[in-house]
């Protein structure tokens, strides 16, 4: 699970901070037309939970109110 903080849209882009249970954060910035990842600060090495986050942002890039959280959720 991650929580998405300080959502952000601009005209050709999405970000936000993201945190996982422990508090520790990383940031992902998409580009809403293809939505290709522009920049991250990832968590893990491994890059666990990144394609979630990227997901929840394309999603979320269809919105005209952005949320002040979301929690994205997989098993």
């Amino acid at each position: 699970m991650m929580i998405l903080k300080n959502i952000k849209k601009a005209k050709i882009t999405m970000e936000a901070d993201y945190y996982d249970l422990d508090n520790n954060k990383g940031y992902m910035k998409i580009s809403i037309p293809d939505g290709e990842i522009i920049e991250h600060e990832k968590i893990y090495e491994s890059g666990y939970g990144s394609n979630h986050v990227r997901r929840a942002l394309v999603k979320l890039s269809a919105l005209d109110n952005m949320p002040d959280k979301r929690v994205v959720r997989w098993y």
